[in-house]
């Protein structure tokens, strides 16, 4: 029988093993535990412990297995985590106090599960309920259980994409090695992991593929060509040579090698060629980059078996693209690549005036001079390229006709006046052209979606100025709500954004129009087995 339990150490900042058989075995509610808190803006690594006693917060001076002494020599016991409110914004958590994996024989199905606390934060302070996540699967009958939880949008989702809570490496490692053992007990083999998957993704793609995690994670990229399950069998111990030969390519046999980490090595190698790159020295160094191009999922990408062409179905990715292929055609290829490797391992993201340039490129490239050409060859996506080429496109647009746009009920009823403040759709194009030089954005290009009604533009007037500009989409979703040169929404303004999007219940599908949360403790109870704490997040 498989028995085992893991605990965060705070000492070391890492999950380890628990030795104590009772931390092991009982109930989570029945153990005592202690939650510590990182306290939102302190500019140190600081942690902090509430204290029933003195009935405030005191600094952890000193932090062993079992006991916690904290400023004034109080001291806490048991299972130790921490709860980290690390954005203003942010009033829910989930807190994992202990990882179990446990099976009975090697046959049996294993149980991987983690007692999860899931803390929410309040005006009136802090509530704490316990959850209890788990993976069930049995190698024999190639069947998977992932325990289910009510999502955001209230039906039952499974944990391990609703929640933000990663399995530990050494929880996934110890996962694995008894999968690994299932296995033989089950097949006659011992599958050989060498892929540099993590978390929950490692655990669920060998349940699926026990021979090889990688095929798992090009589900989507071969979705062309038929039946997954008939082109890439269970029990197949090289799909490298299925995949070659679907894609009709001969590699070179670096990315055999690189494949075995990391199953993106194949999009990357079809990706980079595609677009241009055809040096296999520059290619080969993003064969081992598993990480997403900004905020596109690797995963996403597909493969046209037609057009023999990697392609991403999402508009924001097919301007990024265009802009890439014109800049390695202009002969910038080298800085094009140091700038997408540092764009994928730094984790980088487009901001939303970045995304405005690439719009108004992938629309306007013909209409743009030459001297604007080779200053964004030069100096690349900046506030001044941004300016320039809004300048540029206004011109253009300033030029055709007058288009009036006409609204129904529905759409009419979300204006509105709030303590100053007017809510007004825009009612024709030359609405836009106006809206965008005062507030130094691109929403003059936004016209094609404004007239395909695509998007519905409101603008925000106080004291007979724009001040802030809001799209919406399928007729009631907020995708955008930002201020003057796209800065993000503060104070007054931000308030009346906010109430105005819930007077008229519209969804808000961005974090643009969140409120700052102050939080604080006025004696609320809290479970039996937790210390009672407080939370100062004081913006």
């Amino acid at each position: 029988m498989i028995n085992r339990a893991f605990r965060y150490d705070l000492n070391s900042g890492v999950w380890v093993e628990i030795e104590d058989k009772n931390f092991i075995d009982t109930d989570i509610e029945n153990l005592p535990v202690t939650m510590l808190v990182k306290i939102y803006n302190s500019q140190s690594n600081k942690k902090y412990v509430f204290c029933p006693k003195h009935k405030k917060f005191e600094e952890i001076i000193l932090a062993d297995e079992n006991v916690i002494i904290s400023e004034n020599y109080c001291k806490f016991t048991g299972l130790t985590a921490i709860v980290d409110f690390d954005h203003e914004y942010r009033d829910v958590v989930y807190v994992p106090f202990r990882w179990r994996i446990f099976q009975r024989t090697l046959e049996s199905p294993i149980n991987i599960a983690a007692d999860v606390a899931f803390v929410t934060a309040a005006r009136y302070g802090v509530l704490v309920s316990w959850k209890n996540f788990y993976i069930n699967v049995s190698i024999a009958k190639k069947i998977c259980v992932v325990k289910k939880i009510e999502g955001y949008r209230r039906y039952l989702e499974n944990w391990t994409e609703y929640t933000e809570v990663q399995i530990p490496e050494i929880v996934t490692e110890a996962a694995v090695e008894v999968l690994r053992e299932s296995t033989k007990a089950v097949h006659g083999i011992k599958p050989t992991v060498t892929t540099n998957m993590q978390s929950v993704t490692k655990i669920l793609a060998y349940i699926e593929r026990p021979f090889d995690l990688n095929i798992v994670l090009l589900k989507k990229f071969f979705e062309q060509f038929g039946d997954f399950d008939e082109i890439f069998p269970y029990d197949c111990k090289d799909n490298y040579k299925i995949i070659c030969k679907l894609l009709e390519i001969n590699p070179p046999k670096s990315l055999r090698k690189a494949y075995a980490k990391n199953p993106y090595a194949i999009i990357w190698y079809m990706l980079l060629q595609q677009l241009g790159i055809k040096d296999i020295n520059f290619i080969q160094k993003f064969f081992y980059l598993d990480g997403d191009i900004g905020k596109w999922k690797l995963k996403d990408f597909c493969f046209n078996f037609h057009s023999k062409k990697v392609y991403l179905s999402e508009y924001r990715w097919r301007t990024f693209q265009y802009f890439l292929k014109w800049t390695i055609k202009n002969g910038r290829a080298k800085v094009f690549l140091k700038l997408l490797y540092r764009f994928v391992v730094e984790k980088l993201s487009f901001s939303d005036w970045e995304f405005d340039i690439l719009d108004m490129f992938y629309k306007y490239d013909e209409k743009l001079s030459a001297d604007l050409k080779k200053k964004i060859l030069k100096s690349g996506l900046t506030g001044f390229i941004h300016d320039a080429m809004s300048y540029e496109v206004s011109e253009h647009l300033s030029k055709l006709d007058r288009v009036r746009v006409i609204y129904d009920k529905k759409i009419m009823a979300y204006e509105a006046e709030i303590n100053g403040y007017k809510f007004r759709a825009v009612r024709d194009t030359k609405d836009l052209y106006y809206l965008g030089l005062e507030m130094s954005n691109c929403v003059m290009t936004y016209r094609d979606k404004v007239l395909s009604r695509q998007s519905i533009i409101f603008c925000v007037i106080h004291k007979a100025k724009y001040v802030a500009c809001i799209e919406i989409q399928n007729e009631n979703e907020i995708v955008q709500a930002l201020g003057y040169h796209n800065q993000f929404l503060e104070g007054e303004l931000l308030f009346v954004c906010n109430f105005w999007a819930k007077l008229k219940n519209l969804t808000v599908a961005t974090n643009q129009l969140d409120l700052p949360i102050k939080i604080f403790f006025d004696g609320l109870e809290t479970p039996k087995n937790f210390q009672k704490f407080i939370l100062d997040a004081i913006a």
